[in-house]
């Protein structure tokens, strides 16, 4: 997608997300590893601009509704079109 003419000057955010396992700040820290893992992932494998990604790691504040917040489909990664 992220190739496609009609995309040229669009950007993607990847937003990393994890459960409540663990302690607020490691979550952080891994929601951020886990969005920069896919963007890395979509540099090397797809040839992506990395400058049309941006990343944030959003810890485990927005587990799915209706989900437990230690389920661990909360431990995910979600894209959103960011122009």
């Amino acid at each position: 997608m992220m190739k496609m003419e009609k995309m040229a000057s669009a950007k993607l955010l990847i937003e990393g997300h994890t459960d409540a396992s663990g302690s607020e700040g490691h979550n952080k820290i891994l929601s951020q590893a886990r969005a920069e893992a896919v963007k890395n992932y979509l540099i090397s494998k797809y040839g992506v601009n990395p400058y049309k990604l941006i990343i944030a790691g959003m810890g485990e504040s927005r587990p799915i509704r209706n989900k437990d917040p230690k389920d661990p489909l909360n431990r995910r990664v979600e894209f959103y079109r960011a122009d």
